[in-house]
């Protein structure tokens, strides 16, 4: 099999249609163009283009551990619970955590001193609360 032509997509141009044999065969992020080099005529073979899907699942799931990410820090929990609720498979949720966690965006200590301050700021409890 051979790739015959590689386009930047029309919406998104940081993402790539790949065609192999003349015929669409997937898309996938302009990072995972350069780490798997695919370039026109290169041949590929059916095991390298299912651990290119795989590799896109990945970047899917951490593009959208980010965007929770953007928001506010969210505890490793968080993360799991809302790429599982997305339906990605496991095995690329913890490549996800795990990059994460090389990258620092994602710390459960600092997650969890950040939510008490936040919680004494914003909801303190008066003299009568104990009782």
């Amino acid at each position: 099999m051979q790739i015959t032509k590689i386009e930047i997509q029309k919406k998104r141009k940081d993402r790539y249609n790949i065609y192999i044999d003349d015929e669409f065969r997937f898309g996938v992020d302009e990072g995972i163009l350069i780490d798997f080099d695919l370039r026109k005529d290169r041949e590929i073979s059916e095991e390298e283009i299912e651990k290119i899907e795989n590799e896109e699942v990945v970047v899917a799931a951490f593009n959208s551990a980010l965007r929770s990410l953007k928001l506010r820090d969210r505890s490793e929990k968080e993360i799991r619970d809302k790429l599982k609720q997305k339906e990605f498979a496991v095995s690329a949720i913890d490549k996800v955590v795990e990059k994460l966690y090389h990258l620092d965006f994602l710390n459960d200590k600092r997650f969890a001193e950040i939510f008490v301050r936040d919680r004494m700021k914003l909801k303190p409890k008066g003299k009568r609360a104990g009782r």
